[in-house]
């Protein structure tokens, strides 16, 4: 059991080091980030809740950027190495197919987790940068923004990437790994910066400063992108890339209509497939809500449960094929 552990922990680290470094992850982790801090440049109405259009839009480019990066990741890591030979490497010393399998699936979840921290971190101050209605320090009242803030997430990008440019050439650092790395810790610490200072940007720590229950609605999003990733690591064995992103559109399509879909065809509703439409929270955390804890611990039995299950077809599969 030990042994099986250590190659899984093997594995998952080998795995996280080689896709944190490719091009791919870098260029979406940024696409990301500087459009959900956009949303705010093109907010033209509230739909009755201030920052709603920005949270929303955040939320959203979470499931379909995290959705392309976890297919990427998984089809590039496992399908690609059957096929040229490297996974032969692994899969020729004392480590099972499953362990192989499972090790990939949490190397590409280690990831998808950098990504998701640094993108609910960047939804959250934009959200506090969509204007409201408020009461200013002179007793007038107006719409407020904050574009300090909004020039802070702006200059993430730039500035991990011009710092990792520098590290590339004087201590040949990989850098598409240091750009990540500091995009995500710069992007918490945005965070941590807003919830010190208020939108006056005085000194007044305190939670209330930006809308931490985004996290509830944002955790279950991560729940469907593990579950897409884990189908998309068992289609791997056998689908190339291309097909691979295409079978978790499709998966992210039918999970967003579940129950239009199933309302038409009831013996759909007997596929395992994740239950995106029950993953999608937004609306409970409308007005200052946040999702029940009860609603999240069964979103997450619903959702390791159905990647459990990819993972376990993923290795039978695996265990008939053969590795050249």
């Amino acid at each position: 059991m030990k042994d099986a552990l250590r190659a899984v922990r093997s594995v998952a680290a080998a795995t996280a080091l080689e896709l944190a470094s490719q091009p791919e992850t870098l260029l979406l982790l940024i696409t990301g980030l500087v459009l959900t801090t956009l949303i705010p440049l093109l907010h033209f109405h509230d739909f009755g809740e201030p920052g709603r259009i920005v949270r929303d839009g955040g939320l959203a480019y979470q499931l379909v950027i995290g959705t392309v990066l976890a297919a990427f990741s998984v089809s590039r890591s496992i399908h690609a190495e059957l096929e040229n030979g490297t996974a032969l490497a692994a899969l020729s010393k004392p480590i099972s197919r499953g362990a192989f399998l499972a090790g990939k699936w949490l190397g590409v979840m280690a990831v998808i987790l950098r990504f998701w921290a640094a993108t609910l971190a960047t939804t959250i101050v934009a959200t506090r940068i969509s204007p409201r209605f408020e009461t200013f320090e002179d007793g007038t009242m107006g719409y407020l923004s904050d574009p300090t803030a909004q020039s802070m997430l702006l200059l993430i990008p730039a500035l991990s990437m011009l710092v990792a440019g520098m590290l590339h050439n004087r201590r040949h650092a990989r850098f598409p790994l240091i750009a990540t790395k500091l995009m995500t810790i710069l992007s918490l610490a945005a965070l941590a910066v807003t919830i010190l200072f208020n939108r006056h940007w005085h000194f007044a720590p305190s939670f209330s400063n930006v809308g931490l229950n985004i996290a509830t609605a944002s955790y279950p999003i991560l729940l469907a992108i593990a579950a897409v990733a884990a189908f998309s690591a068992a289609l791997s064995t056998a689908l190339p890339a291309s097909a691979v992103m295409a079978a978790a559109a499709a998966i992210v399509a039918a999970g967003l209509s579940w129950d239009a879909v199933t309302a038409a065809h009831h013996a759909l509703g007997i596929l395992p497939i994740p239950n995106i439409q029950s993953l999608w929270m937004a609306d409970a955390i409308a007005n200052g809500g946040s999702v029940p804890m009860r609603q999240l611990a069964v979103a997450t039995i619903h959702a390791l449960s159905l990647a459990a299950f990819a993972l376990v077809c993923g290795s039978a599969a695996l265990n008939c094929r053969d590795v050249n």
